[in-house]
Parts: C-alpha cells; sequence; structure tokens
C-alpha cells in the first residue's frame, strides 16, 4: 500500500501577522488540504481500479474445452452486461457509502448508495445502470483487511458469507442500490452434465426466477481457477467465453480480406460453441458412467 503523508500548511516561525489579519488567506489553506485530501484518494484507488484481475485472452473453443477444466479446481461465474468496476466504500457527505472507478480509466464512475456495505471495502464488480444493480464479482478488501494473497476459493467463500450476512436492500427504494454476487458455479460441481445444466438454466432465462435477482443480460462466462491468488492485470488464470461471438471467414482466418459483421437470428454465439463441446463431453461421460 502506498503511504500518504499529509504536508503541513503552517511555517516554523509561525503565521505573519499580514497573514492572520487578511480573511482570504484564511481560507486559503484550508482549501489546498482539501485538494490535497481529495489527490490522496485518487492515488489510492486509481492504482487498484485500473489493475482489476481480468483474463489474459479469450478461450478458444474451437478445439473444445482444455482437459484442465475438467480435472483441476475451476470456478465459472456468470458476468452480466454492464461497467466492470472497483468499488470502494466510505462515509461521504452527500448519502452515498460508496464509489465507482473505472476499470480501463481508473477514473470515478458513479457515486452510489449500497446501504448494507459496511465501511473501507474494495469489491470487484460490474455496475448495471439499467437495474441499478451492482454484480460482486471477487473480493480484494473487507473492512480493511486484505485478502488478494488468499486463494480464490477462500476469498469466494468468504465474500459469499459475508454477503448472506447484510440485510438485503429495500425494494423499491430508487436512491439505494442492489447488492448482489453473480450466479456462479462452484469447482467440486464442475461435470459436463451440471456446466450442461447451468449454462441452458442461465442463458435460456433472464434468471428472473431467482429470489432478489434483477432482470439482466448477460455478457459471457468467467473460468476462475480457485487455487490463484488475486493479481493485478491480466492473468491466463481467469478465461473468458463472450456470449456472442463474430463469425469468421475463411479468408479471414488465412488473414485476407476485410472484417464482416454477419447480423443474423442464426449467428453463432460463444455459449452454443461451449454448449456444444459440452454436450459432446456429456456423452462420454455418459459412457464411461454405462462402463
Amino acid at each position: 500500500m502506498m503511504a500518504i503523508v499529509a504536508e503541513s500548511d503552517s511555517s516554523p516561525d509561525g503565521p505573519s501577522p499580514t497573514s492572520a489579519s487578511t480573511p482570504s488567506s484564511t481560507r486559503r489553506p484550508k482549501l489546498q488540504q482539501n485538494r490535497r485530501r481529495r489527490r490522496s484518494t485518487k492515488q489510492v484507488y486509481k492504482p487498484w481500479a485500473s489493475n482489476l484481475l481480468t483474463h489474459a485472452e479469450t478461450l478458444d473453443l474451437e478445439h473444445g474445452l482444455p482437459e484442465a477444466f475438467w480435472t483441476g479446481a475451476w470456478s465459472l461465474k456468470l458476468c452480466p452486461v454492464g461497467k466492470r468496476c472497483l468499488c470502494a466504500t466510505i462515509h461521504l457527505a452527500n448519502g452515498s457509502n460508496a464509489i465507482l472507478y473505472s476499470r480501463v480509466s481508473g477514473r470515478t464512475l458513479s457515486r452510489i448508495y449500497v446501504p448494507a456495505l459496511p465501511p473501507d471495502c474494495f469489491l470487484d464488480t460490474i455496475y448495471d445502470s439499467t437495474t441499478n444493480t451492482l454484480w460482486v464479482l471477487d473480493l480484494i478488501k473487507w473492512t480493511g483487511v486484505y485478502y488478494v494473497d488468499h486463494e480464490h476459493v477462500f476469498r469466494k467463500w468468504f465474500l459469499q458469507s459475508r454477503l448472506s450476512e447484510l440485510e438485503p436492500a429495500i425494494t423499491g427504494n430508487p436512491n439505494s442500490t442492489q447488492l448482489l454476487p453473480v450466479p456462479t458455479l462452484d469447482a467440486p460441481l464442475l461435470t459436463p452434465s451440471a456446466l450442461a445444466y447451468w449454462l441452458v438454466t442461465a442463458f435460456s432465462t433472464t434468471w428472473s426466477t431467482l429470489d432478489r435477482a434483477p432482470c439482466s443480460k448477460w455478457d459471457g462466462v468467467l473460468f476462475y481457477l480457485d487455487d490463484a491468488r488475486y493479481e493485478s492485470g491480466a492473468t491466463p488464470l481467469v478465461g473468458w467465453v463472450p456470449a456472442t461471438i463474430e463469425t469468421k471467414t475463411k479468408a479471414e482466418r488465412m488473414g485476407k480480406g476485410e472484417s464482416i459483421a454477419i447480423e443474423s437470428d442464426e449467428k453463432p454465439t460463444g455459449i452454443q460453441t461451449l454448449m456444444k463441446w459440452v454436450q459432446k463431453a456429456q456423452v462420454v461421460e455418459e459412457e464411461m458412467t454405462v462402463e
């Protein structure tokens, strides 16, 4: 963490008589102090916001899922459409208690009110402004304690337990933002049959049947390695399958021709491609069970 030292506005010899007698000069140090405080706050949050953990590359499903996804400890998280951001909870005088910082630029996106969240927390989140919902992906800090050195399996368990203890938001209150964890498929359940059911359920509905969950559009699926710590920036320990992908012609695969965007109802999606390989693995799983 970066240590922030506040500079003193007073001189060793004390204030001069002219400065003490001028009203405008007595206000200036306070204004400068407030500006330094705002700059210091940005210095704390911006490095975290612009270095959130993210996938190194989109998973290439042309040859199916890697074998490690079936044999290793991987969890899946369903990501809604929205802004990926850092949520920092602090005490604000305007009634808000959380600030959202952009993952791309580190700048402030919005100030929101999440009444259930305690202060001094850093959460890796996705903000859906259409439903005023803050979806929690991962945990960085909780009530002043950092958890980035813990493995994902512990961060996931700790975050789920803490969020379950919070009081639910009052529905119908336009001033409060709803806080929800993203739908997750845990590693022990990651079999072809379970994954197929989970994907069909997720992408055949808006998930509004879940308790307290709003209607949301889904952007894709993140694969998390449960043994991984929270690393800043892109990492191969997190994989990504988008809900939609662009089709490519043979010339594009060979590096020739211009990019062609095909807009039709028959356009394949990343999830459909994933489902195809899951179904193949499901057949193999059933054959092994019969034997």
